[in-house]
Order: structure tokens, then C-alpha cells, then sequence
């Protein structure tokens, strides 16, 4: 799969200009640390906040989370039609 929809280095860099100090001195340590460019950094912090599952904004799910409990809802009501059991999240 190629991924096409990337934060652009001169956007990244208008973010960043426009976090605080300590925020930014953070995040360009930690790109610098891992050796990636920031770009990719603020696109996997700003993906993974949306969508613990995903690695960028590619494949990032923006589904609010009302959709998400509707879909949860709708999983658990197949899987007692079919017979099984739904185990009981910790809260």
C-alpha cells in the first residue's frame, strides 16, 4: 500500500513554530532521537491520539466515538446471535 497522505515539512514546521517551548523542544529531541524526520513524528502523535491502532494518517480512523460504541453494539449483538459469549471489559 502506498501512503499519499503525509503532513508536509512546511506545515509541520508552522505547528511546531506555533507549540510551547517545552511541547516543542520534546518533540525535536525525540525526532532527533529516533532519527525521523519531525513531520512523521507530529503525524504518528496526531494519528495515535485519534487511533491507538494505527502508524500514520493513512491508515488513521477518525470515527467519533459514539460511531465506535454503535459498531461495538452492533459486534456484541451478532456475536450473541450466533451463540457466544461477549467477555466483560474492566472498567
Amino acid at each position: 500500500m502506498q501512503l499519499t497522505e503525509h503532513l508536509s515539512p512546511r506545515a509541520a514546521q508552522a505547528f511546531i513554530e506555533a507549540l510551547p517551548v517545552p511541547i516543542r523542544d520534546a518533540l525535536l529531541a525525540y525526532s532527533a532521537e529516533i532519527e525521523y524526520p519531525v513531520e512523521g513524528v507530529l503525524e504518528m502523535a496526531i494519528a495515535m491520539f485519534l487511533d491507538l491502532d494505527c502508524a500514520g494518517f493513512a491508515d488513521c480512523r477518525t470515527d467519533t466515538p459514539s460511531m465506535m460504541r454503535e459498531r461495538i453494539a452492533i459486534l456484541e449483538a451478532v456475536i450473541r446471535k450466533n451463540g457466544l459469549t461477549v467477555p466483560e471489559l474492566p472498567e
